[in-house]
């Protein structure tokens, strides 16, 4: 199950791309005031122009990123006054060894964590480990036994400071999701909060909606969360609902939305019994999919990628994703503000937001450079 999981995660970053000819749109609606802007930064040869785990220090204005190519931390100086960049290099063997990271948390400059497939590692600015707790294959407790820590898409890596806890995306290892996805489905839970101090772990009661046991939805089954003041937000690929869970009251909502504005919207997916046991791309190409979801303190937003319309089933261009983007904009409540369409496509990692902004992250124009989306709403 690791290896079609890992496959999935590899094959949905085909569809980023960018096809942007404005540098500033504004969009007013109601009390809705939309400012895009594009913002380029300068990087050297050995920086990534596109990166799959990311982590944004709003402390510091810094975005974290791992180089997969060298096994290092870099960071991107978003502070117009300083705009320094720079990496910490992580070692591979020895007392400061570490697997390659399958997310990463950074909460101010000299507080990295890094999630991996066996452990949860806590590392200086000098990329020497602070500390290490085993997780999964790594621990003797038999919760891993049915249980797995696996965040994924960027996406479900949080920690809390009210708790002083992880909040981690998991996957059911008791049943296989491609030979008995309604079994696995039904018995799944979607989030594990942990304690790093304690080495425990426990299972939020945080069931995948029905949908999950009643269609096929294949490779378009991606979960996406967000935390945030003592809230989990989190929605699914192809789902047009939003959710979320209270904490503290340990209560979850199911918030209708609405798929009026967002181009080409499509659900249209077969029953079990005509599948193919999970392994089906046309679930994602040919369907909408709802992506990375954000918080900043006034509201939530949600990443669209349409389905892909008839016109462009075989691009001639293929460095352009046949999917158009949108975003959806929501109060803290999650109700449904806007749909706004953007001019560039987006993707599902690389997206992050401070207390004011959100970022997207889209193809360069040039080779010296990484390229992000600015999003502001008042």
């Amino acid at each position: 199950m690791r290896f079609s999981l890992f496959f999935f995660f590899c094959f949905i970053f085909i569809f980023i791309s960018c096809n942007n000819k404005k540098t500033s749109v504004d969009y007013v609606d109601s009390n809705l005031n939309i400012k895009i802007d594009t913002i380029n930064i300068a990087i050297d040869s050995t920086f990534m122009q596109y990166y799959r785990q990311t982590s944004y220090d709003k402390t510091n204005k810094k975005l974290y990123v791992y180089n997969s190519s060298l096994h290092r931390l870099d960071y991107l100086d978003f502070d117009t006054q300083t705009n320094t960049n720079g990496y910490i290099q992580l070692k591979k063997e020895g007392p400061n060894g570490v697997e390659r990271p399958n997310d990463i948390l950074v909460t101010n400059d000299n507080n990295i964590s890094l999630i991996t497939y066996n452990d949860i590692i806590k590392i200086n600015s000098n990329g020497e480990i602070i500390s290490k707790n085993g997780i999964n294959s790594n621990s003797n407790k038999d919760i891993y036994n049915r249980h797995y820590l696996f965040p994924s898409q960027d996406s479900g890596f949080d920690y809390n400071s009210d708790d002083d806890l992880f909040y981690v995306l998991n996957t059911n290892m008791q049943v296989s999701s491609r030979e008995e996805p309604k079994k696995f489905y039904k018995s799944s839970k979607l989030i594990s909060r942990y304690s790093f101090t304690d080495d425990e772990l426990t299972v939020l009661d945080i069931p995948y909606p029905k949908e999950f046991q009643e269609k096929d939805f294949g490779f378009n089954n991606l979960a996406f969360v967000c935390l945030n003041n003592n809230k989990i937000y989190y929605s699914f690929s192809p789902l047009l609902d939003v959710f979320s869970y209270d904490i503290s009251k340990e209560k979850i909502k199911r918030h209708e939305t609405s798929f009026e504005g967002l181009p080409y919207y499509k659900y249209d997916y077969k029953d079990r019994s005509e599948g193919n046991h999970g392994l089906n791309m046309d679930t994602f190409t040919f369907n909408s999919n709802f992506g990375s979801i954000m918080c900043n303190k006034d509201y939530v937003i949600r990443v669209y990628l349409s389905s892909t319309p008839e016109h462009k089933v075989n691009p001639s261009d293929k460095s352009q994703s046949p999917k158009e983007s949108a975003i959806q904009i929501f109060d803290k409540d999650l109700n449904l503000l806007k749909n706004f369409k953007v001019n560039s496509n987006l993707g599902f990692a690389g997206n992050f937001s401070d207390d004011e902004y959100f970022y997207f992250q889209i193809d360069p124009l040039n080779e010296n450079e990484i390229r992000f989306l600015k999003v502001q709403i008042d």
